[in-house]
């Protein structure tokens, strides 16, 4: 028997995007007294943005002037962490006027876990000022002395903090407040509670972007950024610096969030996968950049400065970014939504299909009228239990926020292990940054032929026989190099595919709040990542078991999420609660390929 997601009212069939010029200025209408009234008003905006050119020269621009720069710069700031938090492979205790690094190691003692090596967090306890001469340590005299009586000398935790090898990394925050040797659970700990701060700046965004508009939000994120990147540089402590980052992290997963729901609302729905492509095309190319610039920049604090200030430029979009059409319709802001919609026309050079749209829009304000009452006004404050009220609605929020938290365990985690990888980190990290394109490039051939659901659900299986991979190839550096970018690659795919399927999802009137609610329940998940990598610690190859085992599980929610591609955009609840239609476990495959067979067999008996 198939398992049926059924919802109240839900209506068979959906709109087909195809539709000619007259259904565009007609609408879908139902009868009130004796007015016309649109049944979805969202659909008439959403048709209205096909004969006016969905993915026109106007949407072009603002993906290329603002969104996917946006993206670019966003990844910088939020890749920081991966060369500001890393832990030096080789670090031993400072003795007291010795500087040298390796000489200082046969001053040691043997470390407990490996008699072969030295200690790195314990020294002798000895006057070490007895054997110092104008300021300086007698190596030669100390090794001596240790070597006749080191077996009777006791041992004691670093007395003089630690010194450090500066080869790969000039300073962390490791380096700068001594977090080794007891303390090594503090940097993972700083992402932590860094990921848990956005997370609320996720929510908080959202509330923001569905009562204050997207555009305002966004420079709210953006000063935000700026401001708390800058102070962040200048960090006097370690518990100052995660203060200062969490309220850095509060903003920078807003600005995230923003510009993609802007994108999505401005293009027609066919174009929606391509666009998602460019997002993360940029995101990536902004980790390859910033991998650069770490590269040469090893110092934590000039590298976050850099890493941060010169996007306050990016207030500069104030002049040209617009608000998002479907915003200002569910605001009932219908006069500068007619005055966007001439913009786009004129731009798009579609302005003889204006009088269509204001045809529409003037049938969208009758239903506003007709709809403002008492309750609805009430009901608008607090908007956000909407994503809980409807049956569908409820049950789609609770299975995409556990499809979210699987991808977000796993992407989160195989980023905090990249530079974990061989000898040069920044390599790494560039590798994994690169491994992005061609995953995102797959993601927008296969998802808009095989719809986000089946994409995902192979993205799952490769991921997941990627990380299991990795304990064939364990003791092979490239081995293990090619199967992890492999496991990379097809969860960014997975990731980008359950994204764009997040937004598609939820109607406009929440989809910010609707987006925030899932992705900060998934960023709070997300911090089992990098507690999954610390496992490395003790098993080098046990996160990828877990992460592997994570992919299948996910597999199983993906069964149960509407499918979403070439759909309307939903903009009130009812519209999305009409919408919802029945999901059979069959549905997943057989609703891509009918659909083709049958055409295959029409050709056939034409011949």
């Amino acid at each position: 028997m198939p398992v049926l997601l059924e919802v109240d009212g839900a209506r068979n069939g959906q709109t087909n995007n195809a539709q000619d010029a007259s259904d565009v200025s007609s609408g879908s209408t139902s009868q009130t007294g004796s007015e016309l009234l649109p049944d979805d008003p969202g659909e008439l905006l959403e048709d209205l943005l096909t004969p006016i050119h969905g993915n026109g020269r106007y949407q072009r621009l603002i993906a290329w002037i603002i969104i996917f720069p946006s993206f670019f710069g966003l990844s910088f700031i939020q890749s920081l962490v991966y060369f500001v938090i890393p832990i030096p492979n080789d670090y031993r205790c400072r003795l007291p006027n010795q500087n040298g690094f390796k000489s200082g190691y046969a001053l040691l003692p043997p470390s407990v876990d490996n008699a072969t090596s030295n200690s790195q967090c314990e020294m002798y306890d000895v006057d070490y000022g007895q054997y110092t001469v104008n300021s300086t340590l007698n190596e030669t005299a100390l090794s001596e002395y240790l070597q006749h009586f080191k077996g009777n000398l006791s041992t004691v935790r670093c007395q003089h903090g630690w010194i450090y090898d500066t080869s790969i990394y000039e300073s962390t925050i490791v380096t700068e407040w001594d977090l080794v040797c007891g303390r090594t659970f503090l940097p993972t700990l700083a992402y932590i509670l860094t990921s848990i701060g956005g997370g609320l700046g996720i929510a908080a965004g959202g509330y923001f972007a569905d009562h204050y508009g997207r555009k305002n939000t966004y420079f709210l994120a953006l000063l935000i950024i700026v401001s708390f990147g800058t102070a962040t540089a200048f960090s006097s402590s370690y518990e100052v610096y995660v203060v200062l980052t969490t309220l850095l992290a509060t903003g920078s997963n807003s600005f995230y969030q923003v510009p993609y729901t802007i994108g999505v609302e401005i293009l027609a729905p066919k174009h929606r996968s391509g666009f998602s492509v460019g997002v993360t095309v940029a995101f990536a190319a902004g980790g390859l950049g910033l991998a650069g610039l770490a590269y040469f920049i090893r110092s934590w604090r000039m590298l976050t400065i850099a890493g941060t200030v010169p996007f306050a430029i990016f207030f500069l979009f104030w002049f040209i970014m617009p608000e998002s059409p479907h915003w200002l319709l569910t605001q009932n802001r219908l006069d500068t939504l007619e005055t966007l919609l001439r913009k786009m026309a004129k731009i798009n050079k579609a302005e003889n299909f204006l009088p269509d749209a204001i045809l529409n829009i003037q049938s969208i304000k009758k239903y506003h009228q007709a709809t403002q009452n008492a309750k609805h006004r009430a009901r608008n404050r607090f908007k956000w239990l909407g994503l809980f009220r409807g049956r569908f609605l409820r049950r789609q929020t609770i299975i995409l926020s556990y499809l979210s938290c699987a991808v977000q365990i796993c992407y989160s985690g195989l980023n905090y292990y990249a530079p974990s990888l061989g000898d040069d980190p920044y390599l790494s990290f560039f590798l994994s940054s690169l491994i992005e394109l061609p995953g995102s490039i797959f993601t927008g051939f296969v998802a808009d032929r095989l719809g986000r659901r089946l994409t995902t659900v192979l993205c799952f299986i490769g991921s997941s026989a990627g990380c299991f991979g990795i304990l064939g190839v364990s003791d092979n550096y490239w081995g293990l190099l090619g199967v992890f970018l492999l496991a990379k690659m097809l969860v960014t795919s997975g990731f980008m595919t359950q994204e764009l399927m997040l937004y598609e999802a939820f109607p406009t009137e929440i989809r910010a709040e609707g987006v925030a609610f899932v992705t900060t329940v998934s960023y709070v998940a997300s911090n089992l990542g990098p507690v999954i990598v610390y496992l490395r610690f003790s098993e080098p190859v046990l996160p990828f078991v877990v992460f592997g085992a994570i992919s299948l599980v996910g597999i199983v929610s993906v069964l149960f999420v509407p499918e979403t591609h070439n759909t309307n955009l939903p903009d009130t609840i009812e519209e999305c609660e009409r919408r919802g239609r029945p999901v059979t476990l069959k549905s997943l495959l057989i609703s891509k390929f009918r659909k083709r067979a049958q055409t295959g067999m029409l050709l056939l008996f034409s011949l």
